[in-house]
């Protein structure tokens, strides 16, 4: 291609130079206007910005002179929510209840250590059925890596044994306060000592709750209609108390594998052609209701003298 053709099409320099110059120009009249905006906004903000200011905090202020003499109306519109008092041996035994649980919690994590421990010491496993002393006792190896697993295992049985004290005095001082209480929910079938100061711990004044079913709620039993088409079809909520709710499951439980009420109920529920989790979240429903008048029965239960 020659340099004709190149060139070709291509503005005369003279007339490029006189282009740039002519951006130039629209650029310094841009920057021009820009700065006489910006020094008409520096006059404005001078003359009046500290009056705004000075205004605003006056206002702010007369607003909470205001709100500070105004009648609080928080709670004008929860009408129908109901406060709890909770004495100080309900939480006295609430503590302990879940200081139990944490004990239990770091006992089985413990033993699970010693678990992984077995499989590295022992390959060939250990019997179902055995005492605190036969991991230590099933090797015979003499490798460094056996001693030190034998030396850890035998921290870890010393530790889940020293957790097995605490948790007996535990439970003796909760079956103790749960005695001293008064409370017939041990006489439930499938309720013990825990569950019940589970119960007692958690519920609080049952006084707060307007019926068996507002109480249902809040143990997260009350099943909500998941019905689609001709289907009809429940589940429970995922909200509510869990602790209440692994307590009632707890019940349902049991009562189901034993000759009861609660199972002739769950049968006659698997007869009506409810699946194994509906009948059971229907008995907990139930459940709940007695659990409910049981304790609204037994009234203000003291557990004054069991601290």
């Amino acid at each position: 291609m020659s340099a004709q053709g190149i060139d070709a099409g291509l503005p005369d320099p003279a007339e490029r130079t006189d282009s740039v110059a002519d951006r130039v120009g629209e650029r310094d009249g841009r920057s021009r206007r820009r700065d006489s905006y910006r020094a008409r906004n520096t006059t404005f903000e001078g003359r009046f910005g500290s009056a705004y200011q000075a205004s605003l905090g006056i206002a702010v202020a007369v607003f909470y002179q205001i709100r500070a003499h105004c009648p609080v109306r928080t709670h004008s519109r929860a009408t129908r929510l109901h406060s709890t008092h909770v004495d100080e041996a309900i939480a006295a035994l609430r503590t302990l209840t879940e200081h139990r649980d944490d004990m239990v919690r770091t006992r089985t994590q413990t033993v699970n250590r010693l678990h992984v421990l077995m499989t590295k010491l022992v390959p060939a496993g250990l019997p179902r059925k055995h005492t605190a002393d036969a991991p230590c006792a099933a090797s015979t190896q003499k490798t460094p890596l056996a001693r030190t697993l034998r030396g850890l295992a035998t921290e870890l049985i010393a530790e889940i044994r020293r957790l097995d004290r605490r948790i007996a005095t535990s439970t003796e001082q909760i079956t103790t306060a749960v005695a001293a209480s008064g409370t017939t929910l041990t006489e439930l079938h499938g309720i013990g000592d825990l569950l019940a100061a589970k119960v007692l711990t958690r519920t609080a004044d049952v006084d707060r709750f307007r019926s068996a079913a507002a109480f249902a709620s809040y143990c997260g039993v009350a099943p909500l209609e998941v019905s689609s088409g001709d289907v009809q079809r429940h589940r429970l909520p995922r909200a509510g108390d869990r602790q209440l709710n692994s307590a009632l499951h707890v019940m349902a439980i049991t009562q189901i594998r034993h000759d009861t009420a609660g199972q002739a109920y769950y049968q006659r529920k698997r007869g009506e052609g409810k699946g194994h989790k509906e009948a059971l979240r229907c008995l907990k429903r139930r459940l709940a209701d007695v659990v409910y008048r049981t304790t609204l029965r037994d009234g203000d239960t003291s557990l004054t003298s069991a601290t």
